[in-house]
Parts: structure tokens; C-alpha cells; sequence
């Protein structure tokens, strides 16, 4: 019984790991896009191309980041898979979220 109690504690803990950084990710995006938003509105709606390249991509960035933190997040809990630590960092997504 012993085993069962320390998977347990191990699923809990797991789950408080991921669920404190899906929470950083997620306020990482909304800065970033308020960032953004920002910007275009100071700028009329269109933007200067090398300082908003660099804000959108900013944007993106911490867009991706969470949207691959919401994945694994989801993984563990609704489905009980463990995180692979081989998952890279970046996540392609042509639409949004994986």
C-alpha cells in the first residue's frame, strides 16, 4: 500500500509543478500580448516593421510556450501521462494550440 501512497504523492506534486508554470506561461502570453496591443494602438493600427517584428514575435513566443505548457498540463491530468523529458521547448502550431 505504501507504493500506491507514494505514486499518489508523486501525482499530486507533478500536478502543483505543472500547474504553477502553466500559470506562468499563461501570464508570460498575456503581457506579451498586451505588449502588443499596445504598441499597434499607439501606433494607429499599423506598426513600425522592426520594433513590432520583434514585439509579434515576442508575442508568439510566449504563445507557443503556453499553449505547449497547457498540453503537457492537460496530459497529466485528464489523462495521466507523465511529461516527456525529451519534449522539446518550442511547438509548431499552425492554427493555435497543439
Amino acid at each position: 500500500m505504501v507504493q500506491g501512497n507514494t505514486s499518489e504523492v508523486i501525482r499530486q506534486d507533478l500536478e502543483r509543478f505543472w500547474d504553477a508554470k502553466l500559470r506562468r506561461a499563461r501570464e508570460r502570453y498575456i503581457q506579451a500580448s498586451a505588449e502588443l496591443h499596445s504598441h499597434m494602438l499607439a501606433n494607429g493600427g499599423g506598426a513600425q516593421p522592426p520594433l513590432s517584428a520583434g514585439i509579434r514575435r515576442a508575442e508568439a513566443e510566449a504563445f507557443a510556450d503556453y499553449c505547449r505548457v497547457l498540453a503537457t498540463f492537460t496530459e497529466l491530468v485528464a489523462m495521466g501521462k507523465l511529461p516527456d523529458p525529451e519534449r522539446d521547448n518550442v511547438v509548431v502550431m499552425p492554427g493555435g494550440c497543439e
